[in-house]
């Protein structure tokens, strides 16, 4: 058995960082969860009742099922296209890259409906998302100013 010789202020600072790191974690797993649950309350909200965005163009109301074919979103006119003709605006940048679970929410919902034609409820049920999501950044921004705050009180302890 060897005798090892443990400098006390470097096992305390490691330990420390630990500490952080823990806490760190355990936030971000927090914010996720209140994230999550934000965006579930948001779909149920009156909040939603006047849409962010609006569904535009006249067509078949089918989804396309390439880039080529009109689908994806169009930086310069901030809107989301489902083909050639119609499109969901407006919808700004920061919507359309939201992610999720590594999955960008407003993509992931079109292409799981690739070359379906969307009904009026599938029309309001995304206008309803995007409107979600536009008041889920708002909260997260303000969550965002209060974060250190609370890591550094957090931290202090």
């Amino acid at each position: 058995m060897r005798n090892i010789l443990i400098d006390t202020d470097v096992l305390i600072n490691f330990l420390r960082g630990k500490e952080k790191a823990r806490h760190f974690l355990e936030s971000a797993v927090q914010e996720s969860v209140l994230l999550c649950s934000v965006i579930t309350h948001l779909l149920k909200s009156p909040e939603l009742d006047t849409p962010a965005s609006r569904f535009e163009g006249q067509g078949e109301n089918r989804i396309a099922k390439t880039k080529g074919q009109g689908l994806g979103y169009e930086d310069k006119k901030s809107r989301i296209n489902i083909n050639k003709t119609q499109y969901f605006a407006p919808v700004t940048p920061e919507i359309w890259e939201y992610r999720i679970g590594g999955y960008q929410v407003c993509e992931k919902w079109l292409k799981d409906r690739k070359d379906r034609r969307l009904e009026l409820k599938d029309i309001r049920t995304y206008c309803c998302i995007l409107t979600a999501l536009e008041r889920t950044l708002q909260i997260q921004k303000e969550i965002n100013v209060l974060y250190p705050k609370i890591e550094e009180k957090l931290l202090r302890k």
